[in-house]
């Protein structure tokens, strides 16, 4: 009986040991198979014509390609799913997988991710993305975000669209600011511009078009793609000032993923999904900002009658110089990362932090 029973196990084991390829090889296949579909917010409006959008559509597609059809992400725009306040702890507790969002909004859940608005930027577009990827700056972040269950999968920047768009007549110099009233968006461009002599005058984004159309406020610093042409400002500010996207200082953008799903996923398919948040900004984005802007800077001669002023080299560095203390003390005030990056661009730099 015994010896019996010794053949029906070697028997079993033998089966056993036959089948494990054919089974993992059909679970292998069956994951081949699987399809993830992940919502994902973009930080604009469905459909608009700025660069956030094109960039997330262009996202979508290279994650679809790279994964051959195995990953679709579903594209909605802000508020559709929620709003630009909700969207960090929304992907944290998993109810949206992906979302696109600027470090402004961001900095209320992580102080000192917004480093990119001070007058520590780096030149447009190699100095911002080397001193992200070489300078330690992206692992702080990422530390950051990882104990909100949150990871990196994109980082890019506004580029050299930033721009002052008034009603009445162009700034050209600092004594310009003097008195005038510009709707200045809530963080570090507040210090600046103060530092400058302008003043600031709070305001929500939704309520600047009929502030200006009203003269409530003289002008507005914002950016070429989504503030002046998304929101249709040229219409009612005419004369704009570019100071070569130098000044003010650009911001940065981000997609970010909930981490436990990422982690999850198959090597494969991370792979695709970080592959392509590469893609979408080296080349895509960059060539698509630097080639957006130029079109505006053309266009908007065109449309308002009126040519923009291009800010001389030498005046801007007077900008920069003379507010960057201020710049550079809002931030360091921020607390979070901030202190961790300032410490981070001065070893990069070998510079002195203002």
């Amino acid at each position: 009986m015994d010896r019996k029973l010794m053949l029906l196990g070697s028997l079993c084991v033998a089966l056993v040991l036959v089948l494990m390829p054919f089974v993992a090889a059909f679970g292998q296949g069956a994951a081949e198979k699987k399809i993830w579909t992940l919502k994902y917010q973009s930080m604009t409006t469905r459909g608009s014509q700025d660069s956030a959008w094109a960039i997330d559509t262009k996202f979508a597609q290279l994650v679809s390609d790279k994964t051959k059809g195995r990953v679709k992400i579903e594209l909605y725009g802000t508020p559709e799913i929620v709003n630009w306040g909700e969207m960090a702890r929304a992907c944290e507790e998993g109810t949206l997988p992906m979302f696109e969002l600027q470090d402004g909004p961001l900095a209320t859940d992580f102080r000192g991710i917004e480093w990119n608005t001070t007058t520590l930027r780096l030149d447009w577009p190699k100095g911002i993305f080397d001193f992200w990827e070489k300078s330690g700056v992206r692992n702080v972040v990422a530390r950051e975000l990882a104990k909100r269950n949150l990871m990196i999968v994109s980082f890019f920047e506004w580029g050299d669209g930033q721009c002052i768009v008034t009603r009445k007549a162009h700034v050209k110099t600092m004594d310009d600011l003097k008195g005038i009233k510009l709707r200045i968006p809530p963080g570090t461009w507040v210090s600046v511009f103060q530092a400058l002599g302008a003043t600031p005058a709070p305001m929500p984004s939704s309520e600047l078009y009929s502030a200006l159309e009203r003269g409530v406020v003289d002008g507005c610093v914002t950016g070429m793609d989504v503030g002046l042409m998304g929101w249709k400002l040229y219409e009612v500010a005419k004369y704009l000032t570019f100071a070569g996207g130098k000044f003010p200082p650009g911001g940065s953008r981000f997609i970010i993923m909930n981490k436990s799903l990422f982690d999850g996923l198959p090597k494969d398919i991370q792979k695709a999904i970080l592959d392509a948040g590469h893609e979408v900004i080296h080349p895509f984005g960059v060539d698509y900002m630097n080639k957006r802007t130029e079109n505006i800077l053309k266009e908007f001669g065109k449309i308002t009658g009126i040519p923009p002023y291009m800010m001389p080299p030498a005046e801007i560095d007077k900008w920069v110089q003379a507010s960057s203390a201020a710049s550079v003390k809002y931030y360091r005030d921020r607390g979070g990362m901030a202190p961790e990056i300032i410490s981070l661009w001065e070893k990069y730099t070998g510079k002195k932090a203002p």
